[in-house]
């Protein structure tokens, strides 16, 4: 699923769906990983555009790049996200896909 997220994230790049936050996400209330994905196509466009861009990126060739990635594990949020500001303030990265494990923290109060 790494592998995946990552290919979907350089698919969006080149598609011209700059994300500012790509990471996968643990909820353990649900048991479940989701690719949480930022950008301002979300403010700029609207959600329902942007989730139409990720699904587009998400049929195209190869598939088995992206092999078990849907909508329904990715969320797609905007910037101004508080959790993604303060990720934004914790982790830099640079423009390169980074392997960044970040578990137990806390950031502004916000249990990561």
């Amino acid at each position: 699923m790494l592998e995946a997220g990552k290919e979907l994230t350089r698919r969006l790049d080149r598609m011209g769906f700059k994300a500012v936050a790509s990471f996968w996400l643990y909820n353990s209330e649900t048991n479940e990983w989701r690719l949480v994905l930022a950008s301002h196509q979300v403010d700029r466009k609207g959600p329902k555009k942007a989730y139409g861009t990720i699904l587009n990126a998400l049929n195209k060739k190869p598939a088995e790049e992206v092999i078990g990635l849907s909508l329904q594990n990715i969320t797609l949020t905007s910037p101004l996200d508080p959790l993604i500001k303060s990720l934004r303030t914790a982790l830099r990265t640079g423009k390169a896909l980074s392997d960044i494990r970040f578990s137990r923290n806390m950031i502004n109060y916000l249990l990561i």
